[in-house]
Parts: C-alpha cells; sequence; structure tokens
C-alpha cells in the first residue's frame, strides 16, 4: 500500500517514509493523535490532487508507487509464497481428495479462540488496528 501523498513526498523515498511513519510515542490510541491526523489530512490533499490530475496524474502516482515499493518486493515474496499461495495449493489438495471422496484431511479441524483485541488499538492508515493475537498458553 502507498498513501496517495502529494506528487513531491512520492517522488522522494526518504521523504514518504517520514510522512508515512509515525512518531513511536504516537503509534497507538493512548497517545495524542495530532500525528495521525497530519498525516491523513497529507494524503487527502494528495488524492485531491489526483483527482484533479486525471489521468495523468494517476499514472503518475502508480509510477511512484512501484519505484516506492520496489526494494520491498524480495522480502514480500517469501511471505506470498508461504501464505497465500500455500493456502490455494492446500485447497487444491482438499479439493481432489474431496472429489475421491477422502474427507481424512477434515480430522485435523480444530477451534480455536482468540481474546478480543484490547482498548488500546494500534494507528494504521485507515483507523485502529484491533490486532487479534493468539494466547502464548
Amino acid at each position: 500500500m502507498v498513501i496517495t501523498f502529494p506528487d513531491d513526498v512520492l517522488a522522494d523515498a526518504a521523504r514518504y517514509r517520514a510522512a508515512a511513519s509515525l512518531p513511536p510515542a504516537a503509534i497507538t490510541t493512548a497517545a495524542d493523535d495530532d500525528a495521525v491526523r497530519a498525516r491523513k489530512d497529507l494524503a487527502v490533499e494528495g488524492f485531491g490532487a489526483l483527482v484533479e490530475g486525471g489521468p495523468e496524474a494517476l499514472d503518475r502516482f502508480h509510477r511512484r508507487a512501484a519505484a516506492l515499493v520496489a526494494p520491498s518486493i524480495s522480502a514480500w515474496r517469501p511471505i506470498w509464497e508461504a501464505g497465500p499461495v500455500a493456502a490455494v495449493e492446500a485447497t487444491g489438495v482438499h479439493l481432489t481428495a474431496l472429489e475421491s471422496g477422502d474427507a481424512s484431511h477434515l480430522a485435523a479441524s480444530a477451534v480455536h479462540a482468540l481474546p478480543p483485541p484490547g482498548a488500546e488499538r494500534r494507528y494504521g492508515c485507515c483507523g485502529t488496528l484491533g490486532v487479534i493475537q493468539p494466547s502464548t498458553s
């Protein structure tokens, strides 16, 4: 995800990272939300420029976004392969098994209960994140 900051911010990776990042003391709802609001306001300003700029502005945004995320792709690929790709492949195996009447994989099923997220939430780009983590017990 790339936030729709103004083009001059998107054109400079260091400036983009600085604008997109929250100060460590402002990452949760326990903190003052001035930094979150400033980031949102900058994104709204950039989005407005995209709307006003039409297709050329959108094309430029896409190019800037691709350049900003390019250094992360090598780290993302193994996560994608171990997560979504592995899940799709496992689903294919299960469907093949079910077609032949083999439901043995269902014996590995389980029910998990996770605690609700705490009252203090971490800020995301579109609000607060209620991250639910499995208990360590």
